[in-house]
């Protein structure tokens, strides 16, 4: 998305990364991101890092209230879920103390 690793006051967690949006479209109150490419796990941390910027940039508008967002096809909550009990329509949710605390 970005090739440098900082940006004004921040660091991009996903400058190394092979993405490029496909579509983004809002239904209703969930905004649907699709991005091409491949997203490279590399750690618990740096995971942490790419999906919360990810997920808080698609919560940046407050009348979005869930998101949707894959990467090559595969559900982005898919991608970093260690269980295995993520299904393929999981969505995330602003109203999740996790982003709510981050934001």
């Amino acid at each position: 998305l970005d090739t440098g690793n900082t940006g004004p006051g921040g660091y991009n967690a996903l400058f190394d990364q092979n993405l490029f949006v496909r579509d983004v479209r809002i239904e209703n109150e969930m905004v649907i991101i699709e991005l091409g490419g491949t997203l490279q796990p590399v750690g618990a941390c740096g995971d942490a890092l790419m999906e919360a910027q990810l997920v808080l940039t698609a919560f940046h508008y407050p009348q979005v209230k869930s998101a949707q967002i894959t990467v090559g096809g595969q559900n982005l909550r898919q991608i970093f879920d260690a269980t295995g009990l993520i299904g393929a329509d999981a969505i995330y949710s602003a109203n999740d103390p996790k982003w709510d605390t981050i934001s």
